[in-house]
């Protein structure tokens, strides 16, 4: 059975309710070991699949294919009480970035498990990304060239530019019934583009209209 490791979801971000949130599966995976902060863990890296059901914003039900973003051991749920889904903030914007660059090139094990692992990185190590030292480690399992092509990338990106509001944390917050513990990164193309997008573009329609309107004049 895999296992997930975990990071709590910063409490200022957005919230949308989940009525259920079920793991359905790993592919792609390869089995690690790494030490998230002062832990050894053994984890298997790679896509997990899961089924959501969102009666609030019905846009998100549906099945998807995600990342862990947990990267320490469950110690402790605190008050948490529901699944949701969490609108991301650094350093999650990260692994948003790595997944709209990478995940079509996760066809194989090797690719998908080294996305996985840069994914740990980036959020456990944000500001100087180094799979041999730090907060996360890769310890063995996988060669990491691969991962550090990415970090690589992801340190030179221009992430203020960066829409991730297709992208949300799905957390089941410790309740464990059928999900699993997990708190994974989900992409949704069927996500509305933002209001403010909406109007730029809106905007430069009508600019275009009157510049064709009065050159035909």
């Amino acid at each position: 059975m895999s296992i997930c490791l975990f990071v709590p979801v910063p409490s200022y971000a957005a919230i949308i309710p989940v009525d259920e949130l079920n793991l359905t599966g790993v592919e792609l995976n390869v089995s690690v070991g790494v030490r998230a902060d002062s832990s050894l863990i053994s984890i298997m890296a790679g896509f997990y699949d899961l089924e959501l059901t969102v009666t609030a914003a019905p846009i998100w039900t549906g099945s998807y294919r995600g990342f862990c973003v947990e990267p320490q051991p469950i110690m402790d749920f605190g008050s948490y009480t529901g699944y949701f889904l969490y609108e991301l903030t650094p350093p999650y914007t990260n692994a948003a970035w790595l997944m709209e660059t990478y995940v079509g090139s996760a066809t194989d094990s090797y690719n998908a498990a080294s996305l996985q692992v840069a994914i740990w990185e980036s959020i456990l190590d944000p500001k100087q990304f180094n799979l041999s030292a730090g907060n996360f480690v890769l310890i063995f399992g996988l060669v990491p060239d691969r991962a550090n092509e990415m970090l690589e990338a992801l340190s030179h990106a221009d992430l203020s530019s960066f829409d991730a509001s297709a992208y949300r944390i799905a957390s089941d917050d410790g309740l464990g019934s059928r999900s699993g513990l997990q708190d994974l990164i989900v992409y949704n193309a069927a996500v509305p583009i933002p209001s403010a997008l909406l109007l730029l573009g809106s905007g430069l329609i009508a600019f275009i209209g009157l510049r064709r309107k009065l050159a035909g004049r």
